[in-house]
């Protein structure tokens, strides 16, 4: 045959395969009179057949029922014809059969092949079986109508790997592969889903047969399945382009706007597009026009504005055809979905009149009547379709409609029975839906409308306090409806309405963030929606930002000013009211619902018309209960109980009695009467519902409000005596342990195992319980138990040997973390479980070498001999790359974690978030170890997907970028930290210090004194404010400030009021009231470095002096009851505060001792410090006293030199530090007679902190050794003041200039502090009275009987 005659027929039979009979009716009929072929007549009289009638196809066969080669063909289809007409005429018949046997004696194998086709197009396979056996073996051509039988028969089951290698097997014998051969190549490939060769095929026949137009067509249709979008819009868009008017393009396209994109506005246009091409192009193609309608509406989420599209085509097409059921039928269906009821049974009734057979029309029928609330009829109804089909076997619309009429029936509650009906029409739905092939067609049958309503159902009594409880076992009947519409979404993620079904659900199981992205992506495809903004809030009150609600709810009125009738939206704007503390307009809100379902305008309900956000009954019932509260708030008691007293007479005995009872309790205590809320809750029996949901409250009221820790566990004791069981004895061991009572929880949890020794879980929380009893050796014991009776327990392993790190059992915890255990494998197949252990069981053995190399570090600063030094260096950095390799493990085991997660259906968030802790993890790890800040940044970068409101990745993320110098990216990490928390004290006291460093300081102040005002538990912002008071000389207009934030504070010991409280007193010079401030500011992590640090400092320099001086070529002095003290401390800081922060504060602490090896060692200590940090501040002032102290002065005075060329500082630390080196430097030229260079670094000084007290004294010292005496005495005046009067050195040193500057009056009154500070002060006789008494006698007199009569208190100058 022609090879172009032969592709031209493949064309034609793909159209008629793609059911568009007009179109295929032109091409035939151009065909047929280009080449008069009966083939085309043939085709063209059953396209007519399709459209027009059957006459009309009868009578276009009788002109080619002589064509002898086509007689088979056209005898066989004649016969057909005959059949469907309504008066048989045997005559017609019986010639029909002659000369299909006349036919048959003269074989044709082109009317075969045609016949064949014809019959499986009039779904009559068993004969189109019969005639494949007349074809010819020698035929390649039939090989491939044969393999055509084989994908279009539905009579056989279909395998569809032999199939396609059927077709393969038939390639491999042509030489030149034709059209159809390739198509149906690819289309045995896309059934047996092998879509690489499907694609081949399909691009074989682009470049061979470039006059089939529907190529293009066919590759959307497999970039469909391979979920490859972006090219199939593109195909779509190239088709769209050479033809507007495409059907199968705009079909395309219309699928993907609605199914994909959820655009309405633009789906509205494409889809009348389309309608109006399906009527001018096949404007009698019935099928066609259903086929297109129902694609559309059952992805269209019930959007009015398209399924009014597809309503109008189809009644239109049935003023053609009033006659035709399945068009009044798909109607019916449409106008159900838009929930006229009453329209819709009158429709369904109509199509059960056309067509008594079609059971969907009486279900259609009986739905209509449950959704009215017909209920004893629609149940006789439903048991009548029952019994008529007992023989079919049941459908899901069947079982679906048991579950709906259940549903009716027991309003507000779980039904067992109508969840089993609703999981039996779930699973026969998607059985049948799986006989369906991939393809447009799929979704026809998949119906996600469908399954969008059986979602509703499992959903129909999630509330509103469900959704913020959030606390949804995923087996629930809210579990599973959330589960089927992640299902529905990712099969059709532009369905607007299932996507905010879905948000409800993500709410209710705990997962708000992904419900926030569910609304965040409807609101994007429609801004306007209101359900989306109500959500939006509930989502906001859940996380705590009652502002964010407000301002969701304003935009849902600015859209709809209406929906203040409804009274789910007002519920919920007095929740954000109620929560916002805003009680009195959450009272007036909450009066006006309270009137919608309870008082003079109860029944003018009105609900959204989507229906995602019902009213429930629940929430009818929260109503009752937080107007209670608010009442309650309000102070009004009586309005409180009469409200609460309604409630409990309407909900008494249904299911909302437990919630009732609850609320009436909460109402009790927010009235301040407790015991009537306990006497409330003591009285539920133990027969009731709500038994264990009133012990647990009653415990958290005996604990929270009482403190009393017996009747609190007498609560769960009570629970267990109800009902011994697994879960109550775990519920005690829990409330034990919440009260830190791990020995007495590890017994209740022994029995729990007793009843249920396979669950692994309750092994490990044992585990957990008796490593906090502090009884090791059991615990260790324990777990090494039960890793002989499960060896290959990894997640026990990693237990244990976390265990062992905590408790510094470094060697155990070596050979339990072996790394070939926890590595992935390829051929393993581990649970989720395991996987997470393996995570962090990886993250452990970072931990682990860690210490190990922290050991080496410090032998290696121990030893003298630089080359086995070096070795060990050598040695510690190799074991960093092991540390950077174990975290790498443990992300990558977490990655896989998280697809284990998805593929089981599990909490994938949860498993991201752990994957984003690991990461912070390891940007801890970078900065504070390795000091690499970039790869912290980057570390963070990715945490911060998957927490992206974690304050503690923030605020590192803050760190780094102010380590780096970035100041302008950390303010603004700093400005979105203070967004998330507006109480987070790191955030304020941060921005301050990067304020503080702008010109203009004295504005800035006064803006943190406001915002202290506001917030006066800001107490980093208080902390900067204290420094900048100091600095300024003004130290004593802080302590007002403190002050009034400690009238706003609740806890006169909070952390961070102490921690200024403790810098107050020791800028103040009163190291014991600072040292017990700082000792409660350091039991919180964010205080406990800083606070230890200033401890430390302290103890070694209680008086705030240089810790050495130049002049007198010795360090300070410190007691051995204060170092022991540091040595404490020190232990502390190792565990709370950064390497650095500890090398260098053990380093002075080493330094005060006075002894040669530990001074040596503080020097190691130091230089390897610089080595790792060159730049650090505090380590290059340790490292210059350490050189003063071994002598080697010109080394000490070249770092001293180097810090004085250092501007700023990067923390308060180092500014402190800092200022202590430059006095250091300025006395070493004090010591050299370099005066005016001195003097040069001490203004200097000054100049950034006007209270530095050694600057004013080495500027005295200075005019003293220049003989300039008052001007000696008014800098001495100044630096004792600053002292706090307290330093008899500097009183001395004050009161020898007066004497020297003659101002005689002034010296005896600094006498006499001195002698109240140190009564034998020894130089005060010697060098200034026995002066006086020789000059000035009676004012000696007049001293001395002073200093007689003073009642001396106070011991020597010694602290502690």
């Amino acid at each position: 045959m022609n090879q172009d005659l032969l592709n031209q027929q493949s064309q034609v039979l793909y159209v008629l395969r793609e059911g568009l009979w007009k179109t295929c009716q032109g091409l035939c009929q151009k065909l047929f009179a280009k080449t008069n072929d009966p083939f085309y007549q043939f085709w063209k009289a059953f396209c007519l057949y399709k459209t027009v009638g059957v006459n009309e196809a009868f009578n276009e066969l009788t002109l080619i029922k002589n064509k002898k080669e086509f007689q088979f063909a056209t005898s066989a289809a004649m016969q057909f014809y005959q059949s469907k007409q309504r008066g048989l005429d045997k005559e017609t018949l019986e010639m029909c059969r002659q000369m299909q046997n006349d036919g048959r004696k003269t074989p044709n194998d082109r009317a075969f092949a045609s016949t064949i086709y014809f019959y499986l197009f009039v779904d009559e396979d068993k004969k189109a079986k019969e005639v494949t056996q007349l074809l010819s073996a020698e035929q390649t051509n039939n090989l491939v109508v044969r393999g055509w039988y084989e994908l279009l028969q539905k009579d056989d089951p279909v395998d569809q790997n032999r199939i396609l290698e059927y077709f393969q097997g038939v390639g491999a014998k042509l030489n030149n592969k034709s059209l159809d051969y390739l198509l149906g190549l690819a289309k045995a490939a896309e059934q047996a889903k092998k879509y690489l060769i499907t694609l081949d095929a399909i691009n074989e026949i682009s470049i061979v047969y470039k006059d089939f137009s529907f190529a293009d067509f066919e590759k959307i249709r497999i970039n469909m399945l391979i979920n490859d979008w972006d090219q199939y819009q593109d195909l779509v868009s190239k088709i769209l382009y050479n033809e507007p008017n495409n059907i199968l393009a705009l079909k395309a396209q219309s699928f993907y706007v609605l199914a994909r994109k959820g655009e309405i506005k633009e789906a509205t246009d494409v889809v009348d597009q389309l309608l109006l091409a399906c009527t001018q192009q096949e404007e009698e193609n019935i099928q066609l026009l259903l086929n297109m309608c129902q694609l559309v509406s059952r992805i269209s989420g019930r959007n009015a504005q398209i399924i009014q599209l597809t309503i109008g085509a189809l009644t239109r097409a049935r003023k053609q055809n009033p006659l035709q059921a399945d068009l009044c039928l798909e109607i019916a269906l449409e106008t159900l979905m838009l929930e006229d009821y009453d329209r819709a049974y009158d429709l369904f009734k109509e199509a059960a009149g056309l067509d008594e057979g079609r059971m969907e029309s009486l279900s259609g029928m009986i739905q209509c009547k449950i959704e009215q609330g017909v209920i004893d009829e629609s149940e006789k109804q439903l048991e009548f379709l029952i019994e008529v089909q007992q023989s079919a076997g049941k459908t899901p619309e069947i079982a679906f409609l048991q579950a709906l009429l259940e549903n009716k029936k027991t309003s507000g509650t779980d039904s067992q029975s109508s969840l089993q009906f609703l999981d039996e029409a779930l699973k026969l739905h998607i059985q049948e839906s799986r006989l369906v092939l991939p393809g447009f067609d799929f979704f026809i049958k998949l119906n996600p409308d469908m399954l969008y309503t059986m979602a509703q159902l499992y959903l129909r009594n999630l509330s509103m306090n469900t959704m913020l409880a959030g606390k949804e076992n995923p087996t629930s009947m809210i579990g599973k409806g959330t589960k089927l519409l992640d299902s529905i979404i990712k099969q059709v993620p532009g369905m607007a309405n299932a996507t905010l079904l879905l948000a409800t659900g993500k709410m209710a199981l705990g997962d708000p963030q992904e419900a926030l992205k569910a609304i965040n992506k409807v609101l994007v495809q429609d801004p306007r929606n209101e359900d989306a903004y109500i959500l939006q809030s509930l989502i906001s009150i859940k996380t705590g930002q009652t502002n964010m609600a407000l301002n969701s709810l304003n935009q849902a009125i600015s859209n709809n000013f209406t929906i203040r009738e409804n009274p789910l939206f007002m519920l919920v704007k007095g929740e954000v009211e109620f929560r916002s503390e805003d009680y009195k307009s959450a009272q007036a809100t909450l009066e006006i619902v309270y009137e919608y379902v309870a008082g003079k305008q109860k029944g003018k309900v009105k609900v959204s018309k989507s229906k995602i956000l019902q009213f429930s009954e629940k929430d009818r019932c929260q109503v009752f209960v937080l107007l209670a509260k608010a009442y309650a708030k309000n102070k009004k008691e009586k309005e409180a109980r009469q409200i609460m007293q309604k409630a409990i007479v309407e909900y008494t005995g249904s299911p909302q009695e437990g919630l009732v009872m609850m609320a009436n309790s909460e109402v009790s205590i927010e009235s301040g009467d407790i015991k009537k809320a306990i006497n409330i809750l003591k009285a539920v029996t133990s027969d009731k519902p709500i038994f264990q949901t009133s012990r647990i409250i009653l415990a958290d009221v005996y604990l929270k409000y009482i403190k009393d820790r017996r009747n609190y566990t007498k609560c769960y004791h009570e629970l267990l005596e109800a009902a011994p069981t697994f879960e109550n004895y775990k519920l005690l061991g829990d409330a034990l342990m919440k009260i830190n009572e791990p020995h007495d929880a590890v017994i209740y949890y022994e029995k729990a195992f007793e009843l249920n020794n396979t669950d692994k879980d309750i092994v490990r929380v044992i585990g957990n319980a008796l490593s906090l009893t502090y009884d090791y050796q059991r615990a260790i014991k324990y777990y090494e138990d039960a890793l002989a009776k499960l060896p290959e327990s990894n997640e026990l392993i990693v237990d244990l040997a976390d265990l062992c790190i905590r408790i510094n059992n470094t060697q155990k915890a070596d050979k339990l973390l072996v790394w070939e255990t926890f590595l992935p494998n390829d051929y393993a197949n581990p649970d989720l479980k395991v996987l997470k252990a393996n995570s962090k069981a990886f993250t452990l053995i970072a931990k682990l070498i860690l210490k190990q190399q922290q050991i080496i570090n410090n032998q290696a600063q121990k030893i003298d001999n630089q080359k086995e030094q070096q070795k060990l260096m050598a040695e510690g950095q190799k074991l960093t790359e092991k540390i950077r390799k174990a975290y790498e493990l443990s992300i990558v085991i977490q990655k896989e974690a998280i697809e284990k997660s998805k593929a089981e259906s599990g909490n994938v968030d949860e498993e991201k978030q752990q994957l984003g802790k690991l990461l912070y993890e390891q940007s801890k790890y970078y900065f504070n170890i390795e000091k690499n800040f970039q790869l912290a940044l980057d570390c963070l970068e990715q945490s911060s997907k998957y927490n992206p409101t974690s304050e503690n990745i923030i605020q590192l993320q803050a760190e780094c970028l102010y380590q780096s110098n970035d100041l302008i990216g950390c303010e603004q990490k700093l400005k979105i930290l203070s967004k998330i928390n507006p109480k987070n004290d790191y955030a304020s006291m941060m921005l301050s210090e990067l304020l503080l460093r702008q010109d203009d300081s004295e504005r800035q102040i006064q803006q943190f004194l406001q915002l202290l005002q506001d917030k006066p538990n800001s107490y980093g912002t208080l902390s900067k404010i204290i420094e900048w008071y100091r600095k300024q000389n003004r130290l004593e207009e802080s302590l007002k400030i403190i002050e009034n934030s400690q009238k706003g504070s609740q806890n006169p010991n909070e952390p961070g009021l102490c921690f200024c409280r403790g810098l107050y007193y020791k800028y103040k010079i009163q190291p014991k009231e600072a040292l017990i401030q700082f000792n409660y500011a350091k039991k919180n992590h964010q205080y406990a470095e800083e606070s230890l640090t200033h401890m430390i400092d302290l103890y070694l320099n209680p008086d705030l002096d240089l810790p050495y001086s130049i002049s007198d070529e010795q360090g300070k002095q410190v007691n051995v009851e204060n170092l022991k003290a540091c040595e404490q401390l020190l232990r502390e800081l190792q565990n709370r505060g950064t390497q650095q922060r500890y090398t260098i504060m053990q380093s002075y602490v080493l330094q005060a001792s006075n002894n040669q090896k530990s001074i040596e060692l503080a020097s190691n200590l130091l230089t390897q410090t610089l080595k790792q940090n060159q730049n650090s501040i505090p380590a290059m002032l340790a490292l210059a006293i350490n050189k003063f102290l071994m002598k080697k002065q010109t080394e000490g005075k070249n770092l001293l030199k180097m810090l004085y060329t250092k501007e700023k500082a990067s923390s308060g630390w180092e500014s402190e530090e800092l200022e202590k080196a430059w006095l250091l430097h300025a006395e070493s030229f004090i010591a050299i007679q370099k005066y005016d260079q001195a003097e040069e670094v001490l203004r200097k000084i000054l100049k950034q902190n006007k209270s530095c007290g050694k600057a004013e004294e080495f500027i005295g010292l200075i005019k003293e050794k220049e003989q300039s005496y008052q001007d000696a005495s008014n800098s001495y005046e100044k630096a004792f003041k600053l002292s706090n009067m307290k330093n008899p050195t500097m009183g001395f040193r004050l009161a020898f200039n007066y004497f020297k500057a003659k101002r005689n009056v002034e010296c005896i009154n600094v006498c006499k502090q001195i002698l109240e500070i140190n009564p034998n002060y020894p130089k005060l006789q010697q060098e200034i009275l026995s002066k006086h008494a020789n000059n000035y006698p009676s004012v000696a007199l007049l001293f001395v009987n002073l200093k007689h009569t003073i009642f001396f208190l106070l011991q020597p100058y010694l602290f502690f």
